[in-house]
């Protein structure tokens, strides 16, 4: 069995700390045991709340990188039947607020949206980690707690378990002066709603549109990704 917490090489700004977290195990049924409410065979979807922080104090993320482990540590991928559907991780705590949604919606209650992840698990960094010119970070504090939206497929008919991982590379309080606040602006076509729109079905061409959104702040786009997921530092 992997440990639940592995130390990494940290790899961008000095003085950063970086670990990998294991949460779990999930327990996923067989493809044709299990169909879910949007019809995906062998889908598999779940909440946690309380999950495990990198810090237990305050500190501020620069990197982040989701993946899929079996018990021993091995990757859990399409090779091997199993996917990573998708992972939503939201922050609650004094300091934390959607960004877009503010205290409207189920991100009121669910917390702030700050990463989110697919089957590919492309990396998300909260600054400029490669020219390190942009000093940004996602900062929590003791208050802080984790959360998450998960779904999971098993494409085979054969019961497994897996253990869902995020990487985190982070900075610990000591090393944190200098850093701006970073955070996720999330827009879909809910906007402060499920993400999910079902299409019409006796329609082949329609248009959905979002809630406008308004920025409240002046900032720097950091990056544009996965389900529309912006980054932004700002004073």
């Amino acid at each position: 069995m992997a440990p639940q917490v592995q130390t990494l090489k940290a790899q961008f700004f000095p003085g950063s700390e970086r670990v990998k977290i294991r949460y779990g195990p999930y327990t996923l049924k067989p493809r044709d045991k299990v169909t879910s409410l949007t019809g995906e065979e062998g889908a598999f979807s779940t909440v946690a709340m309380n999950m495990k922080k990198p810090c237990a104090g305050k500190c501020a993320i620069t990197f982040m990188q989701a993946g899929l482990e079996y018990a021993n540590g091995t990757q859990a991928s399409t090779e091997t039947g199993s996917w990573l559907h998708h992972v939503v991780q939201m922050a609650s705590g004094r300091n934390n607020r959607d960004t877009v949604c503010g205290a409207s919606g189920i991100w009121a209650l669910m917390g702030e949206r700050f990463f989110s992840s697919g089957n590919e698990r492309t990396p998300t960094a909260f600054a400029d980690i490669a020219g390190q010119t942009v000093k940004s970070a996602f900062k929590i504090d003791e208050s802080t707690r984790f959360g998450m939206q998960l779904e999971l497929m098993n494409m085979d008919n054969v019961e497994k378990q897996v253990w869902y991982t995020a990487e985190y590379e982070y900075l610990p309080e000591a090393a944190m002066t200098g850093f701006k606040n970073a955070k996720a602006i999330w827009l879909d076509v809910t906007n402060c709603g499920t993400s999910f729109v079902s299409a019409p079905a006796d329609k082949k061409k329609f248009t959905y549109k979002m809630r406008p959104w308004k920025s409240t702040f002046n900032g720097q786009l950091l990056d544009v990704g996965e389900f529309e997921f912006l980054m932004k530092w700002y004073h």
